[in-house]
């Protein structure tokens, strides 16, 4: 990556970037800071990762992604630098379209931009910058060990790697452990980290498609449901309120207009397949937990949200996944479990194999669905909530099967 960046100008390093690691909540953080600077009146580029409902919305210009012409355009001046390159030094896919995202962002020249990791941190494609506006580390917890350590602590260490120096530093609330890696790396940097407090943070009422709660006595309102969400917002905002003087330092003075202006974007942040509702009757519910932790915090928020009420999970996970973990974690909140094998994917998990799985853990009513379609089928029988999770992968196609028929068939 930095050979190829080296070919074509080290264009990065003259961006204004808030570089975002972390094992979830990455999208969810990205979302809320993109809202809450275009609120100010700033211009917002984003690249995350992965896609889910279209290839381009990784690239994104307040919130309007790249041109399919855009994105050839960039792509053919890949491949022409890459002529040059000894074969050895080829990118990736990941690392083309980051260079791709590099090359368009200082073409557009945002005012921010909000720059997520693929995976892990120290040697990630992204990870080729000299001095980031800031680091943002999200929660962290066992995801990817088999690249990134059989540890939260190992884990942490990778992620540590986007630390610059002299860099500010925002974190989630961290293990003892994850802390203290964290802090370790940043005080070797000589960069300032701000831990968020959840002692700052009170939840108000949550339901699915609306949380309410206070950070620093202030009240905020979001329609990003999911108990996760009050950490993520939080942790937004800290990074906003410790950067927007260095990014616009004459954009609003701090009084109550200021402070309303941070309601209004934290209200008007959506970032979709993060307990997203897409149907109220009956209620349809996406969310796109892929490993323990996140299913930790998927279950937080089944639990405030209904209770001991159950619902219907249909559930398609990859194979690399730790899937046990997560059945034995979300099972107890369905009263049926519905398997799928995630379409179009070589990492899918057979759905079979899932049922299976499911079936050593628990004897609730389980059954397997042959294809998206016939998973909604199957979950709209019980008349009851239905959660689709298990991983992103395959959420945009129960939200176009939902979209293009199914939709228009219950309202008649």
């Amino acid at each position: 990556m930095k050979h190829l960046m080296e070919a074509l100008g080290n264009v990065q390093l003259a961006l204004p970037i808030i570089h975002i690691a972390g094992t979830n909540g990455k999208g969810s953080v990205g979302a809320y800071l993109s809202s809450l600077y275009r609120r100010m009146g700033l211009t917002v580029g984003r690249y995350t990762s992965p896609a889910v409902f279209s290839p381009l919305e990784v690239f994104t210009l307040n919130d309007i992604p790249m041109s399919a012409d855009e994105y050839e355009t960039l792509m053919e001046q890949i491949r022409c630098v890459c002529s040059e390159l000894p074969e050895a030094q080829w990118p990736t896919i990941f690392e083309a379209e980051t260079a791709i995202a590099f090359l368009w962002f200082a073409k557009k020249k945002p005012d921010i931009i909000l720059m997520e990791c693929g995976m892990g941190g120290a040697e990630d494609a992204t990870n080729v910058l000299d001095t980031p506006i800031a680091s943002v580390i999200t929660s962290i917890s066992l995801d990817h060990i088999r690249f990134l350590g059989n540890t939260c602590e190992e884990i942490a260490s990778v992620k540590a790697g986007i630390i610059k120096s002299h860099c500010p530093v925002f974190s989630a609330p961290q293990t003892e452990g994850v802390k203290s890696v964290l802090s370790k790396y940043a005080d070797e940097k000589d960069a300032e980290i701000t831990f968020v407090d959840t002692h700052d943070i009170r939840l108000e009422s949550e339901k699915p498609g609306q949380l309410c709660f206070s950070w620093k006595q202030i009240t905020f309102e979001t329609k990003m449901a999911g108990h996760y969400q009050l950490i993520n917002c939080a942790l937004a905002l800290e990074t906003f309120l410790g950067t927007i003087d260095r990014i616009a330092p004459d954009c609003l003075a701090k009084d109550a207009a200021y402070t309303a202006k941070l309601q209004e974007a934290i209200a008007n942040t959506s970032w979709p397949g993060r307990f997203e509702v897409i149907s109220e009757n009956p209620l349809v519910i996406l969310d796109g937990a892929h490993n323990e932790g996140a299913a930790l915090e998927l279950a937080e928020s089944l639990r405030h949200s209904f209770g001991q009420s159950k619902i219907v999970m249909v559930m398609g996970v990859l194979s690399d996944k730790a899937h046990a973990k997560m059945l034995s974690i979300l099972l107890p909140f369905a009263s049926e479990l519905i398997t799928l094998t995630p379409p179009d994917n070589p990492r899918a998990f057979s759905g079979m194999e899932l049922y299976q799985e499911a079936k050593q853990l628990n004897q609730m009513p389980m059954r397997v669905a042959d294809s998206v379609r016939e998973a909604i089928q199957m979950a709209l029988e019980q008349n009851q909530p239905i959660l689709f999770c298990g991983s992103l992968s395959y959420l945009g196609a129960v939200r176009k099967e939902w979209n293009d028929g199914i939709k228009s068939r219950i309202n008649k």
